[in-house]
């Protein structure tokens, strides 16, 4: 999918995603919506809310050629300040497997 810009900036490390990186990114995703359902449940509609703003534009982006890891981990990054104590997946912790990924 070509963008006639990049909406999200310009990253030096923006690049096409391989295979393997989208099938983990999509994993994220979908752990992503399961724990939005699992805040919502539990009470947590702000964090379910950030969690979500964090998480919308991946599913999209990951198939352009221009899609940041650093752009992610910055997002996520900015998510957990918000919440430290943390939600029930370790986003970060996947994010860097998939940033070591050759």
């Amino acid at each position: 999918m070509q963008w006639p810009q990049n909406p999200w900036g310009d990253f030096p490390d923006a690049t096409t995603l391989n295979e393997a990186q989208k099938q983990k990114l999509s994993a994220m995703v979908g752990d992503a919506l399961t724990e939005i359902r699992a805040l919502g449940r539990d009470g947590k509609h702000g964090q379910a809310t950030a969690l979500a703003d964090a998480f919308h534009n991946v599913p999209v982006m990951m198939w352009t050629d221009h899609f940041s890891l650093e752009w992610f981990r910055q997002t996520l990054e900015s998510y957990h300040r918000s919440f430290p104590t943390g939600g029930y997946v370790d986003h970060l912790g996947q994010l860097s497997k998939i940033r070591s990924m050759p």
